[in-house]
This record gives structure tokens, sequence and C-alpha cells, in this order.
């Protein structure tokens, strides 16, 4: 179970012990008493007695690390209690040392497998996924890791999946689980069956799915880093650094372009409902690095205003009359005052950021040379490239 069932499944039995204290039980000997919780709902081999939740929840979830509040956005993984130590090597050589770096480590792509499909009517080739119960499970002694089998049934149909390498399948996954498997459909002697498919086992009390049945996020990854260990990763991340994603794009601007909010776009990158709900959420954040790039140079243009520590080229007009008279043309209008706004940037004193434009033709060579000779001409140096 993930840290969400668990938390499911706990409170039930909790709710069920609650209730069958309270309940009054009929006795032989014509008195009420009251049922005592039974051992056994809570897989624990001692006497029976009352659970505190806290108790509960601390023998349930004491095998494991539990997840901790991150204090920021840049908290190392390692310190998230998310994954284990040997993944938190691997997500380093995929570049992923922080909260921050796992939430933009987006999918190169989805696979789409939202729309479940009958056993009856798999076509070989397809990617698809089905939904349906587990009615036998074997281990398979292939390769040197073995493998285990699955059968399952969706009332149309029985379907064979093998997952290579993953023995242990077969002792977790029982007959009668409820699963969802996604994955390309091959056949073998002449039925279909799904090889190392993603699955998912379907309970009550599930937000949704993560692996199986949905648009399936297929991350950049490196050696030895599974894309399920990647996705548990990224549904944790999501989910516990929601307090801490501020977004600093104004509502009316959002609004004004129909554009999600920073946790809903994130969100979206990684595990959108549909595919439009991805391009909006690509659409979002492509905006906001555009605008933070123009904020920046916008920035830096006024620090260099402000600065006014540049050469000055006071007498740029003059030193270049001489050479555009002695041309076999006159420049146009355009190309003069081109020349004239470059000219006159170089004698405010104030570094200079221009980008002349224009098609082949058009005469930014001449405007640009001029230029070159009033710096040359003033005693310092330049480049023309």
């Amino acid at each position: 179970m993930g840290p969400g069932d668990r938390q499911i499944w706990i409170e039930r039995v909790l709710e069920r012990l609650a209730s069958s204290r309270q309940a009054p039980e009929a006795d032989p000997g014509s008195k009420t008493r009251q049922r005592r919780p039974s051992a056994r709902v809570a897989n624990s081999s001692s006497p029976a007695k009352p659970i505190s939740k806290r108790a509960a929840t601390q023998r349930r979830t004491a095998p494991a690390k539990p997840p901790k509040a991150p204090e920021s956005l840049d908290t190392p993984i390692k310190d998230l209690g998310i994954v284990t130590r040997p993944t938190v090597g691997k997500l380093s050589r995929a570049g992923v040392t922080s909260l921050r770096e796992l939430l933009w480590h987006f999918p190169r792509r989805h696979i789409d497998y939202s729309s479940p499909t009958k056993i009856a009517n798999l076509e070989i080739g397809a990617e698809t996924t089905v939904v349906g119960h587990v009615v036998r499970t074997e281990k398979l002694s292939i390769g040197r890791s073995g493998a285990a089998k699955v059968l399952v049934n969706d009332r149309s149909g029985l379907l064979s999946a093998t997952f290579f390498g993953q023995p242990y399948l077969a002792d977790s996954l029982k007959p009668g689980t409820d699963i969802a498997l996604s994955g390309k459909v091959d056949a073998f002697r002449g039925q279909a069956q799904l090889e190392n498919p993603e699955y998912e086992v379907i309970g009550r009390g599930s937000d949704g799915l993560t692996h199986a049945g949905n648009l399936l996020p297929v991350y950049p990854s490196t050696e030895g880093l599974a894309q399920r260990t990647l996705r548990n990763a990224t549904r944790a991340a999501i989910d516990m650094s929601r307090p801490l994603l501020a977004d600093s794009l104004p509502e009316s601007i959002r609004a004004r372009h129909a554009m999600p909010g920073l946790r809903q776009a994130i969100s979206d990158m990684h595990y959108p409902s549909t595919a439009a709900d991805a391009q909006t959420a690509h659409r979002r954040l492509a905006f906001s690095e555009l605008l933070l790039n123009q904020l920046l140079v916008l920035r830096n243009r006024h620090a260099w205003q402000s600065r006014k520590s540049s050469l000055q080229i006071s007498d740029g007009i003059e030193r270049t009359e001489k050479f555009l008279a002695g041309l076999e043309f006159e420049l146009t209008e355009d190309q003069q005052q081109t020349l004239n706004r470059i000219l006159e940037d170089m004698a405010s004193g104030v570094p200079m950021a221009r980008l002349l434009q224009g098609e082949v033709g058009s005469g930014k060579t001449i405007v640009a040379l001029s230029a070159l000779l009033a710096v040359a001409t003033s005693g310092y140096k330049g480049a023309f490239l």
C-alpha cells in the first residue's frame, strides 16, 4: 500500500474497533457485555486490546522512514524520506538533488492509457490498459532472477502478464486483487499477453492511479532508476510541495491568458487528466520562463543605464561624414536614421545594447562598418564579425 492507502486502512480499522467496543452483543448468560476487538483486525499476534490511533500508525509505518515536511523547495531529496538511500544516489546522477529539481524533472512524453480496453477486444501491438481481477499467480524460473506470471480476468476474457525479474509479485498480487495493467500487447503461442506492464492495485479510497490507467509519464532517467520509482517520487513531491509553491504570476495575467496556477501547472505537467491539460500546463510554464527572462533583461538594462561608465564616442557623426561622402551611393533614409541612433548611443556614456535587423541587401553591413570606423578613429579598438 502507498501512504494514502495505509492511512485509510488504519482509519477503517480504528472505526471498526471503536464501533465494536460500543455495540452490545448478546451473551448466552442473558447478560450483555462489550465485544472485545479482535486481534486479527490489526494483524497482531498479541492479546486483543484497544489500539490507539497513534500506536496503530506507528506499528504500520515503523518499517519505513516517514516522509518529512520540507522547509523549502531547496530541501535535499535525502531529507524528504520519500525514496531509499540508493535511489537518492541514482537521482543525483540524473541531476535531481532537491525537491525543486524533482518537481521540475518533467516527463519527456506521456503514453495515453486513459481508456481501458476489454480483454476480448485487445489488438496485438497496441498500447492499452486492462482493468480486471487476479485469478491466478505463479513464479517462473526464468533467467537469474526469475519472473512472476499473473492471470487477469475482466469478464470478457483472460489475459496473462509476465513480470521478468520480479518474482515477488506472485506473492503480493493475490487472487481476487483488482488491478489495472498498462503496456504493449504481445502474442505468445497465439494468445495475447503483456510483458513487464505498468500495474496498479485498485483499492477503496484510491484517489487516482499513478502507474496505470491514465496518461503515463515517461521521465528522463539513468541506469538503475526505474520509471515506477520516479513516478512514486514525483507524486510524493507534488503533494508535499503545495504549501511552498508561491505563484509569481498575478491572477489578472493568468485570467487574461486562460492559464492555470503554478501548483496546477506543475501537477498537470506530470499527471494531466487530458492531453489538453498537459499542453496548457506547458504553455503556462513556458510563458513564466520567458517573462522572467525578459524581466532580467530589463533589470540588467536599467543597471547599465544607471551606471553610465562606458566609453563615449562623442564625435562619431563627424568622423563618419567623410567616409560616407566617398561612397558611390548615398545611404537610404532608414540606413541613415539607424546609424544616427547607434552613434547617439555611443556618445551617451551608457553601454549600448542594440540588435540591428534587416533582410539581405538592406544595408546592415555599411551601418555596422560606419559605427566601427567611428570607434577606430576615436582611438579605441573594435571588432567586426
